[in-house]
């Protein structure tokens, strides 16, 4: 989900304590999923942006990134809308459909066979 930004390498002690508060904070994984990859589709937190910053770990680990992660503050401008996980995984379940539906139009059926 993380897309072109950082890998964290370390959960080090100090890092265990933040992303415990946040989780405490906001338990859903779902929204950090979503929050996540809402984030490695903007080109400002890739480095894009004057001070070649980059969103990694330890920004998600911050009171208020997810807040400001869903109120859209790094979504990209003047370009498509970024689609949300919840989006992305309908478009993918109605083309499992719709390639199903396909392949069963492909397949003559028993009453076919004569």
């Amino acid at each position: 989900m993380r897309g072109p930004l950082p890998e964290a390498k370390r959960l080090t002690k100090s890092r265990a304590a933040r992303a415990k508060a946040r989780l405490a904070e906001c338990p859903d994984g779902a929204r950090w999923a979503e929050a996540i990859t809402r984030l490695a589709a903007s080109r400002f937190a890739s480095g894009e942006n004057d001070r070649n910053w980059v969103a990694d770990f330890d920004f998600l680990l911050k009171p208020d990134s997810i807040t400001k992660i869903e109120e859209g503050k790094y979504d990209n401008r003047g370009g498509p809308k970024v689609p949300t996980a919840a989006e992305i995984a309908e478009t993918e379940r109605r083309n499992r459909e719709l390639f199903e539906e396909a392949r069963q139009m492909g397949r003559p059926s028993n009453a076919d066979r004569g």
